[in-house]
């Protein structure tokens, strides 16, 4: 009795082992990125400064990248921003006057995307963190 149970359980199991389709590990893809820095503009009292840049990368890691700007000479945090769907970004700052003359860095951060299809994961998107080349606006 002991025996034939047993050995219909094992067949149960391997039955329904075989019946259900074994889920599929989705597909991790690693992306770059490259940040950078393309222009800035003063207010006309010289009081705002605003920084615009873009994310390149595919398109399903330019859009809502969290972007950050820093200011390395004297390593402060000037802002930040979410890129739209294009990948572009603007941070705006006081300036207090004068102008200040400094070097200023962005930075993109990692970011996760999961494409679904049919209630499951088929695709991870593995977005890489850049740091933009310095801009030098000592004269």
């Amino acid at each position: 009795m002991r025996k034939t149970l047993f050995g219909g359980l094992v067949a149960a199991v391997a039955v329904a082992l075989v019946a259900s389709p074994a889920q599929a590990r989705p597909e991790k893809i690693r992306v770059a990125s490259e940040v950078s820095i393309d222009d800035f503009t003063l207010s006309p009292d010289e009081m705002f400064i605003t920084f615009f840049g873009h994310v390149e990368s595919r398109s399903v890691c330019e859009g809502r990248r969290r972007v950050r700007l820093q200011q390395t000479t004297d390593m402060i945090n000037v802002g930040r921003d979410r890129t739209n769907a294009d990948g572009r970004w603007s941070i705006s700052h006081p300036t207090g006057k004068p102008f200040p003359v400094r070097v200023f860095e962005a930075t993109v951060e990692k970011r996760v995307v999961k494409k679904w299809r049919n209630g499951e994961v088929k695709k991870i998107f593995i977005c890489r963190r850049d740091v933009s080349d310095p801009l030098d606006l000592t004269p």
